[in-house]
């Protein structure tokens, strides 16, 4: 990071990545002022797979270009951009304005070679005073992206240029600030405007490290090899990646035939049989050999009369996922589904995973007495994943997370209220070609969680039993969902008739159109909760309504996961002694997974992860169970959402929704106070699933 005085300023990647990109303003070491990032030298991530991370930050950007605002800079192809990785930073000083220390005037400047040529020592330029020259820290901001420095200009009653003072009046707030004239005491109103093309040309006056001047933007990926394939608005890609996630086939993704058709048991059980007597005829003779060659025979024709296996592959997965049965572009919410499950695969196959019962099992000294310790806590962790309906728990070593830096936004956030500006070709010096993108990644330790899929639709159905229009939705979403082919709409088999009847009767269901979820394949009911899961804005806070926001089945499973995942990693933070700014959470939610990780630049592991799970876990869960509903706020945070920064919050870098769409009612259910009525996910036994 270098300046015009040759000083040097280190940084680790990280913090490059998210506070010292082009367009950004900073407070440099020392006494070297307030500078603007210029440019970056970069080196070119030809490792990672510019398609598929640039197919996905394409999906973010759409979110601005369907807005009033709109994206600038922003091709129209994934591979049109390039992946860097920041090495140094270019900065220059800014803002350009100055007040003197002595006689308070202010000095301003069009760009920094008017600087350096009439000003180079900042020293007041006024005459019969010499005194040093302080930069002031303001600056102008617009929705469009655009930053000035301040600029007084002439004075319209006595047209000096050079008297004007920053006068606060003591107050704090901007609003009451103004240029004073020292000559003729004339005032004038600190304002800009902006020439862009958005309605309120206004510019917003703000201290330069103030969030809302410069906010990055970003997505995570499981950094894994793709290939050109790996594309998630193909439905072909799609098929495949859910055909290895529902077990139709043992291959790995890249090598799965889609025509192919899967054999029968029957099937399987006769050419098995038919192999093993060829191989005894080689080695007979006489009778025995005319017995075994009559059994070839019978077995052949027997062969002949079956069909050659069930539909083609990919036939056989559209009908359990609908949204992949068509000719042209996946859905938006489906591809949100299929790179859900395509993070999850290389999640679960591409890396090496250790489960938690592994770990305690391996862990200590081999005498009786220690493996039978091992083995008591490995089964109380069991009963525990069982109790809290928790599929598996596994720890990765070594976690590829790459973050992926795409462009900024000022003032707001929201695709609504701004406009996302790319990072020009023209910031970085690479060997590449294309819109930026700044990516950092890192090799980290984390911990896999897994819901049991069976018990999370035990716990929707249980919830569409209630009281409310929360309940009511989410029932009318169960009962117009798309259900796996051949199957009927599923009931928890703890349901007596009466209460199948009635909840029949309720969302207008024929009661013999319905079955035990117990009939459900494992395959099946994951195929109905990725298959039902709508698009989920990465912006908004979730609400449900048919018009604007979404369907109750998506609002019920994402505040469930996400829900889950900030009580884990709030309580590992207490257990492990590690903030909560150095975890973070990665949501697959159609796989009803989260990925807890530790997001500390590092060269190596410090293993807190590891000992929380191989220690602590069952503590861990333990007080998730009895203590993650306190809250220090309630009543009044259970009734404005059971959620606040005592509760549930984490940090803005740790949460991937900004804290948005999460609830403790969803894992423990609804308190008197609440608005909404929901039953826990703890609450729902494991029985009656």
């Amino acid at each position: 990071m270098t300046d015009s005085d040759d000083s040097y300023m280190k940084r680790g990647k990280a913090q490059v990545l998210f506070n010292y990109l082009p367009g950004n303003t900073f407070d440099y070491t020392g006494k070297s002022g307030i500078h603007r990032v210029e440019g970056i030298n970069t080196v070119e991530r030809s490792d990672l797979d510019v398609g598929y991370i640039g197919r996905q930050v394409l999906n973010k950007v759409n979110a601005w270009r369907s807005g009033d605002y709109g994206a600038v800079g922003f091709p129209q192809y994934a591979d049109s951009f390039q992946l860097v990785e920041p090495r140094e930073v270019t900065t220059s000083i800014y803002p350009l304005l100055f007040r003197c220390t002595t006689c308070e005037r202010i000095h301003s400047y069009q760009d920094t070679h008017e600087l350096a040529r009439y000003n180079r020592s900042l020293n007041c330029k006024n005459s019969g005073c010499s005194g040093n020259l302080q930069q002031h820290q303001f600056i102008f901001v617009h929705e469009c992206g655009e930053m000035r420095s301040p600029y007084p200009g002439q004075c319209s009653r006595c047209n000096s240029y050079d008297d004007w003072t920053f006068e606060t009046y003591g107050s704090q707030r901007f609003r009451n600030a103004r240029w004073r004239c020292l000559n003729c005491q004339n005032e004038s109103e600190i304002e800009a405007w902006c020439d862009c093309d958005l309605p309120n040309s206004r510019m917003q006056l703000a201290v330069h490290r103030a969030s809302s001047a410069f906010q990055p933007h970003h997505i995570t990926v499981i950094n894994i090899g793709h290939g050109s394939a790996a594309d998630a608005s193909r439905p072909r890609f799609g098929k495949k990646v859910f055909a290895k996630y529902l077990g139709l086939t043992t291959n790995p993704i890249e090598r799965i035939d889609l025509d192919s058709r899967r054999v029968s048991d029957e099937r399987e059980r006769v050419e098995n049989q038919l192999e093993t007597y060829r191989d005894m005829h080689e080695s007979q003779e006489g009778a025995l050999a005319d017995q075994i060659a009559q059994e070839i025979e019978d077995l052949e024709a027997e062969l002949a009369e079956m069909d050659d296996g069930d539909e083609p592959l990919g036939d056989e997965v559209a009908g359990l996922i609908p949204f992949l049965d068509t000719e042209g572009d996946v859905s938006q919410g489906g591809q949100q589904a299929v790179v859900d499950v395509f993070q999850y695969y290389n999640l679960t196959e591409q890396l090496e995973q250790r489960t938690a019962r592994e770990i305690i099992l391996e862990a200590g000294s081999d005498t009786p007495q220690s493996k039978q310790r091992r083995q008591v806590r490995a089964d109380r962790l069991k009963d525990q994943f069982e109790d809290m309906g928790i599929g598996n728990v596994a720890f990765v070593e070594d976690f590829p997370i790459t973050n992926v830096v795409f462009g900024f936004t000022r003032i707001n956030r929201d695709p609504d209220d701004s406009r996302l500006v790319a990072f020009n070709e023209a910031d970085v010096d690479s060997s590449g070609n294309g819109t930026p993108l700044f990516t950092d990644t890192v090799e980290t330790e984390a911990v896999h969680v897994e819901l049991v899929p069976r018990h999370v639709v035990t716990w929707l159905l249980e919830n569409s039993r209630g009281n409310g229009d929360y309940a009511e939705s989410l029932g009318n979403a169960i009962a117009e969902s798309n259900l796996p082919r051949g199957r009927e709409c599923p009931v928890p088999d703890s349901w007596s008739t009466t209460t199948v009847a009635s909840w029949c009767d309720r969302y207008g269901i024929d009661a013999a159109a319905t079955e035990p979820l117990s009939e459900w394949s494992e395959s099946a009911i994951r195929a109905w909760i990725a298959a039902n899961m709508g698009e989920i804005p990465s912006f908004e806070q979730l609400h449900v309504d048919s018009d604007e926001g979404v369907d109750a089945l998506t609002y019920f499973l994402y505040h469930l996961l996400h829900t889950y995942s900030h009580l884990f990693l709030k309580h590992a933070t207490q257990l492990s002694g590690i903030s909560r700014s150095s975890l973070a959470e990665f949501l697959m939610p159609r796989a009803l997974s989260f990925v807890m990780y530790s997001n500390q630049r590092t060269d190596f592991n410090i293993g807190a992860l590891y000992t929380l799970v191989e220690s602590s876990l069952s503590d861990l869960l333990t007080e998730f169970k009895n203590r993650g509903d306190d809250c220090v706020y309630d009543p009044v945070c259970s009734r404005e959402g059971g959620a606040c920064h005592n509760c549930l919050h984490l940090s803005e870098v740790s949460c991937v929704h900004f804290n948005r769409n999460v609830g403790r009612d969803f894992v423990y259910g609804s308190k008197a106070v609440t608005e909404r009525s929901v039953e826990g996910y703890l609450g729902v036994s494991s029985g009656d699933s």
